[in-house]
């Protein structure tokens, strides 16, 4: 192999001019695809095509009409109860309504007065009003709302000093067909078709994310120009996929462009050489520019998740350019002219290649799991990696060859510590065995910590508008994310419920609302059903991390304040369809009914900010209590809703996250025994990325700092990265040993060259990588803080630990 590597690298040395122009022709044909490199937000990006509680939540959707919304709470300076206030409110409404993309907007001025006068439930109708009119008493009509079931924390909090917007947005019918058309091709044979609409989702989420952009940009510029009337805020989930969008744009852009500067500053401080620091900086700019274009002709969208992998390839791309200058700089000193390029990547490239093809298997095991964010990552750093090794062949001999490099630095102070720890180690073997089998049991009780429930809200500082938007929603009015529970008729119930359902079958045999758009009744539209209903509606209301719930029950709790306090009969039930004008039907009674009342839905708000809330043990609770309690068989209810979708996440990360680290740590074990060639190396080196990938998780569990959709990357970095130094280590190591047998001075002789090399690596990527704890994505700061402690770890372990195992095990003898 090393014979075909010479002839490579000496045709393209040998023909670099032309060479250098493929490369640039190359990447000149990858420009197109950069433009289609972008992130997205949306629920596509998160989960599956063909995940089940997806497409639950999104025929719920289309079920009761539901469509992307935002919300502004307000909390205005004086009383909201005035003229003055409620004219300016309407102001705002009227400027939101005009934006376009926006469909409906729902606030305090469009909640039914029904009690000025007080009249009979069969007068309703004619005697609504609303708070502009003007026989409106406002403070009675504050203490009616204040008491409404429907409107009290949904639209007004319950001390009155905050009310709400909620701003429905143009339902997208083409993105709804292609999501249908995706579900009814998923089980057929018919691959290019199913590609062909894929494409054409894909592009719809492009127009719907640069459409909602807009419409949140034009909605701040309304609230804006009220800031003098009180203290407003933006959220919901469009608005929430916006900002994390933004966010992960600001972090990339400003904290990528400061880390190269700091990895730039740290290489020049370690080689003493501006060329020297700049051909790594140079190579990870072509790697991520050609990566993000191979992505973006592929149509591959970043998320959130994957959206780190910039990073990563910085950090790969990095660590092995690193490796190949050290060995440049140690080979220079041999005097070996135009042979000294051929020589370094000849003998780089074995080590090179496997410690690649470890990473990459180690990513590509991401894609073992059921979290597409997860999955596509490992798709995207497989490619990446590829590239990286690529262009560390290609571009890194031909910028060597054709620089001219003078005499080169001998190590300066700090690059003489790996020396120095090496020298430590001859005399404290046994303490640093003990101190790492007492750092792996803490790390594995840490591990058994380490949970994977995660508040929403703590993705984001408070200084954030996202964070206080939410904070203002969970505290004021009724919670942020949703949570639905729809429960079906049963299949028998015609026939068991034929005696409680006279009265009102009579009623309709009677014809007494006959009409062309009379209504008929099904099994949940009588009071013996609806009581049922209201006792489930209830249950979920007495949930401490419940908020705002809603239901047929609500307008139904309504109808009997309004009718004295006396419960409904079936003829006031079907009096009540009758009376009620459409828009106010929509609202209390369509959202939660289906039209043959067949199925009923409870709209709930979970408290994002509860200190008690675990989603896991919530709906786990909510499923036991709907079959035991209410005795509702499991195959007649779906709990639905943007919580259910959030949790399903986090709680197939850890599971997913073990199943890709024990392919991993296979991998590596399977790797090192083909290199080496030795049960006892194979060993020697498994068990230092063990407790690298134990430190991390370990780390975090003994921080409480839970498991999450970034975070769940860090231990596959780790290992990632620990197993590049492992290759390259105890490929110097064979060669150091084998020159006079003595582990000590094989330990030296590696520790003062590649283990050089990896402390340059973990210094330059650790001291880069703190820059993201500044960022306002807490996310991002866990990811940077937790890759620089990765680097650590990897970095301590591979001059500590790993020299020592060779020795127990004899590994070379």
């Amino acid at each position: 192999m090393k014979v075909g590597v010479e002839k490579y690298i000496g045709i393209i040395l040998k023909n670099s001019l032309i060479s250098f122009s493929i490369l640039f022709i190359f990447l000149i044909g990858l420009y197109p695809g950069i433009s289609n490199f972008q992130l997205d937000a949306s629920s596509d990006s998160l989960v599956l095509e063909n995940d089940p509680d997806l497409k639950t939540y999104r025929e719920m959707g289309n079920l009761f009409s539901d469509s992307d919304f935002l919300i502004v709470t307000m909390r205005p300076n004086e009383d909201i109860f005035t003229n003055k206030s409620l004219q300016r409110i309407e102001k705002i409404e009227n400027a939101i309504l005009e934006i376009d993309g926006v469909s409906q907007v729902l606030s305090i001025l469009d909640a039914p007065i029904v009690e000025q006068p007080k009249v009979s439930l069969s007068e309703i109708g004619d005697n609504i009003k609303y708070l502009l009119d003007e026989s409106i008493d406002l403070q009675k009509a504050k203490q009616e709302i204040l008491s409404n079931p429907i409107y009290q924390e949904l639209i007004l909090s319950r001390d009155g000093s905050t009310t709400a917007f909620q701003i429905l947005l143009d339902k997208n019918e083409s993105y709804e067909s292609l999501i249908q058309q995706r579900y009814d091709l998923l089980n057929s044979n018919k691959p290019s078709i199913l590609l062909e609409v894929n494409r054409k989702i894909n592009e719809q989420n492009s127009l719907i994310q640069e459409k909602e952009k807009r419409i949140v940009a034009e909605i701040r510029s309304v609230i804006n120009n009220n800031r003098d009337f009180g203290v407003l805020f933006l959220g919901g989930p469009a608005m929430i996929a916006n900002d994390m969008i933004d966010f992960i744009k600001s972090d990339l852009s400003i904290f990528g462009l400061l880390v190269f500067l700091i990895f730039g500053f740290l290489l020049y401080f370690f080689f003493r050489d501006i060329k020297l620091a700049l051909i790594p900086l140079i190579n990870a700019a072509l790697v991520i520019y050609a990566t993000s274009s191979i992505l973006g002709y592929a149509d591959w969208k970043i998320s959130v998740v994957s959206s780190n992998f910039i990073a990563l390839l910085l950090i790969l791309t990095i660590s092995i350019s690193v490796h190949v200058i050290e060995r440049f700089v140690e080979l220079k000193k041999e005097d070996l002219d135009e042979r000294l390029v051929i020589e370094t990547f000849s003998q780089m490239f074995i080590p090179c290649f496997f410690a690649v093809l470890t990473t990459g298997v180690a990513f590509l095991s991401l894609i073992s799991g059921d979290i597409k964010p997860v999955l596509e990552f490992g798709k995207m750093m497989t490619v990446g990696i590829i590239v990286v090794f690529i262009f560390t062949f290609t571009f890194v001999p031909l910028a060597f060859h054709n620089l001219s490099f003078g005499s080169l630095r001998a190590s300066s102070k700090v690059g003489r510590l790996p020396i120095k720890i090496g020298k430590k180690i001859i005399t404290n073997k046994a303490i640093i065995l003990s101190l790492s089998i007492f750092l792996g049991l803490l790390f594995i009780i840490g591990m058994n910590n380490l949970k994977v429930e995660n508040k929403f809200i703590d993705y984001f500082k408070k200084n954030t508008e996202i964070y206080q938007g939410m904070s203002e929603l969970d505290e004021k009015l009724g919670g942020t994310a949703t949570l639905d529970i729809v429960i079906y008729e049963p299949d028998n119930y015609l026939a068991n419920d034929d005696e409680i359902s006279d009265e009102f079958d009579d009623l309709f045999d009677e014809d007494i609302f006959e009409d062309d758009n009379s209504e008929s009744s099904g099994y949940w539209w009588n009071i013996y059903n609806l009581k049922r209903l209201e006792e489930i509606h209830d249950y979920l209301d007495d949930n401490e991390n419940i908020g705002k719930v809603l239901s047929v029950s609500s307008g139904i709790k309504l109808a009997r304040k309004i009718n004295d306090n006396n419960e409904l009969n079936d003829l006031e039930l079907a009096l009540l369809r009758s009376v009620l004008p459409e828009d106010i039907k929509d609202t209390v009674l369509n959202s939660y009914i289906s039209n043959d009342d067949s199925i009923v839905r409870i709209s709930t708000r979970v408290y994002e900010s509860s200190e008690s809330l675990n989603r896991d043990h919530l709906l786990k609770k909510i499923n036991s209590d709907l079959q035991q309690r209410f005795g509702i068989s499991s195959d007649k209810y779906k709990i639905t809703g943007l919580a259910v979708l959030y949790n399903n996440m986090l709680q197939s990360l850890f599971s997913s996250m073990l199943n890709s680290i024990i392919i991993v740590y296979t991998v590596i074990a399977l790797m090192l025994l083909i290199l080496f060639r030795s049960v006892k190396i194979m060993l020697a080196g498994l068990l230092p990325n063990i407790l690298i990938g134990l430190g991390v998780l370990g780390t975090m569990g003994l921080l409480k700092i839970p498991l999450d959709i970034m975070t769940i990357t860090v231990a596959s970095i780790s290992v990632g990265i620990a197993v590049d130094n492992t290759i390259h280590y105890l490929y110097k190591f064979k060669s150091e040993y084998e020159l006079n047998n003595d582990f000590n001075e094989a330990m030296i002789g590696s520790h003062s060259t590649i283990g050089r090399a990896i402390f340059y690596t973990a210094s330059t990527i650790s001291l880069g990588f703190l820059i993201f704890s500044f960022s306002n994505f807490i996310p991002t700061i866990y990811f940077g803080i937790f890759t620089a402690l990765a680097m650590f770890f990897a970095f301590l372990v591979s001059l500590t630990l790993l020299p020592i195992l060779l020795e127990k095990v004899r590994a070379f003898e």
